[in-house]
């Protein structure tokens, strides 16, 4: 469960930074 979250906070902190 932990790795889930990991990887979406992952994804989210790329899509973060391609947005910037």
């Amino acid at each position: 469960m932990t790795d889930t979250i990991t990887k979406t906070e992952s994804k989210q902190d790329t899509l973060t930074s391609d947005e910037i």
